[in-house]
C-alpha cells in the first residue's frame, strides 16, 4: 500500500509543476506579428576603428625616448600612423591580468621602424604611450 500512496503523491507532484495551459487570446498578437518583439542577435566582437593620419611630433619623440631606453640609437622609420577608436581601455594590446575600463577609446597607433625591428606604439587619449609587444612564443 505504501508504494501506491508514494507512487500517487509522486505523479500529483509532477503534475502539479507543468502549471496551468495557456493559449494566446486571439486579440493579442503573436510574439512573430510583433515588430516590437524582434529577436536581437548578441553583440559583435567590436573592432578598432582607424584612420591614416599624420604622427604628431610629440608622440614621435616619446617613442624616440622609449626606443633610447631600450637601447635603440638607430633611426626610426614611420611604418604607419593611425588615429584609432579602441574598443575598450586595453587600446587593443591587452596584457594578461590587467582589467580595463570598457568605454571606447580615441587614441593613436604608430607603428616604426628602428634597430632591424617593427615597433607598435599604441597611445590613449591623454597621450600616454604604450609599447605593444606581441606575446612571447612558449
Amino acid at each position: 500500500m505504501r508504494a501506491g500512496w508514494g507512487a500517487l503523491l509522486c505523479a500529483l507532484a509532477v503534475a502539479g509543476c507543468a502549471g496551468p495551459e495557456v493559449t494566446p487570446s486571439p486579440t493579442a498578437p503573436a510574439a512573430s506579428e510583433s515588430p516590437s518583439r524582434t529577436p536581437t542577435a548578441p553583440p559583435a566582437q567590436v573592432s578598432p576603428v582607424s584612420v591614416p593620419t599624420s604622427p604628431p611630433a610629440a608622440a614621435l619623440e616619446e617613442i624616440r625616448d622609449d626606443l633610447g631606453e631600450r637601447g635603440v640609437t638607430e633611426p626610426m622609420t614611420v611604418v604607419s600612423a593611425d588615429a584609432v577608436t579602441w574598443p575598450d581601455g586595453s587600446l587593443g594590446c591587452p596584457e594578461f591580468g590587467i582589467v580595463y575600463p570598457t568605454a571606447m577609446e580615441d587614441g593613436l597607433r604608430i607603428v616604426v621602424d628602428a634597430g632591424g625591428r617593427t615597433w607598435d606604439y599604441r597611445f590613449d587619449s591623454a597621450g600616454k604611450p604604450r609599447l605593444c609587444e606581441p606575446e612571447a612564443s612558449a
